[in-house]
């Protein structure tokens, strides 16, 4: 059937990212061939003759960039928590960023009977696939998931990079979003940012989210086989200091396991004694260099052993 554009509620408009490479070839395609595919609709509950639009944005926003004034439409017999599950399931071998996933799910869990086990039932998904998605849209600042939305940062960069920044410090993940200044740029470029500063001191993490476009012209400036051996040492080095934590913290739950029971054998004190060695010529090596050295809230490292 044919609708006007006038009858169509455009709710939502928001689960989408904005893909203008992708925009422009439809709406050249639309101007040859004219429109091959409906859109799909649903009745609307609040107006007769209206009809929420359930998939068909691009389409839509294309016809009227050319002047048209309708659109042909398909209404499905379903409610709209239903035709948004049918239109995902429909997609299911097409191209999606996890955010965009996060946002239907976070949308229809505010429609009634709906759960994340009911979401992951009627989604053919399972309960940990619904749960990532829907930390990944209340961990990422607003600012940032809008600026993916426009098409203005790339959805995979933000989820895979951004998010786990914000985790660490909002404020940073918001500020070096927005002084990116709408440029694009490469997945593997956010990956350096992040990375660069995960490894920094807190000056540095200032100066990388209140220019990162410098920060990445000035590595790419640099002969580039040097950079990748800098990086790769840094990354290197915090995972090795990743693992420290992680075996430390497993030690210390099994520790208390076995001092409930036995006294410990003179093997664990020893392995013990030589860890404490290393541990203890690796924080000299440390605080040598680095007597500043401050964690990821920007706390001095002194303060947080005293808390």
């Amino acid at each position: 059937m044919e609708l006007e554009f006038h009858q169509m509620e455009m709710k939502y408009e928001g689960l989408r990212v904005a893909l203008p490479g992708v925009q422009a070839r439809l709406m050249a395609s639309l101007a040859e061939q004219g429109q091959l595919q409906p859109v799909l609709v649903v009745e609307s509950h609040t107006a007769a003759q209206r009809y929420v639009l359930i998939d068909g944005y691009r389409r839509v926003a294309a016809l009227q960039t050319l002047g048209r004034d309708t659109a042909e439409a398909m209404v499905l017999p379903l409610d709209e928590a239903g035709a948004l599950i049918f239109r995902h399931c429909r997609e299911s071998s097409q191209r999606r960023c996890a955010l965009e996933d996060g946002w239907l799910l976070k949308e229809l869990l505010d429609f009634p009977g709906m759960s994340q086990a009911e979401l992951s039932r009627r989604l053919q998904r399972s309960e940990s696939w619904v749960s990532r998605r829907l930390s990944l849209v209340r961990e990422l600042p607003e600012s940032v998931q809008e600026l993916v939305r426009r098409g203005r940062l790339c959805g995979y960069a933000a989820a895979k990079y951004l998010a786990p920044l914000a985790r660490a410090k909002k404020s940073d993940c918001i500020a070096l979003a927005q002084n990116l200044n709408g440029n694009q740029i490469s997945v593997r470029q956010m990956e350096r940012l992040y990375a660069q500063w995960k490894c920094s001191d807190k000056e540095a993490r200032k100066r990388i989210v209140e220019n990162p476009l410098l920060f990445l012209k000035t590595a790419e400036d640099l002969n580039l086989a040097a950079v990748k051996k800098t990086d790769d040492d840094f990354q290197s080095l915090c995972q090795d200091l990743e693992i420290i934590d992680a075996v430390s913290n497993r030690a210390r739950r099994r520790l208390r396991v076995m001092k409930a029971h036995f006294p410990l054998p003179q093997t664990i004190m020893e392995s013990w004694n030589a860890a404490r060695s290393s541990f203890g010529a690796l924080a000299d090596e440390m605080d040598k260099d680095h007597a500043g050295f401050t964690n990821q809230s920007g706390d001095s490292a002194a303060q947080g052993a005293r808390a």
